[in-house]
């Protein structure tokens, strides 16, 4: 069984370093995009999840 990689693994990530310094992408830009894309994931998903109603 795989487990998804934390946002730093995913930064300290050889693999993902060399393809960032191929297509010219600053790691701290590749960051940057990241905590948007969490940000607006996290808020999608409150939005999505039912009130419960007393």
């Amino acid at each position: 069984m795989t487990s998804d990689m934390t946002m730093a693994e995913v930064l300290r990530d050889p693999l993902i370093r060399q393809v960032l310094r191929a297509d010219g992408i600053a790691p701290s830009a590749f960051a940057a995009t990241l905590r948007l894309a969490a940000k607006k994931a996290a808020e999608e998903s409150a939005a999505t999840v039912p009130h419960s109603v007393n």
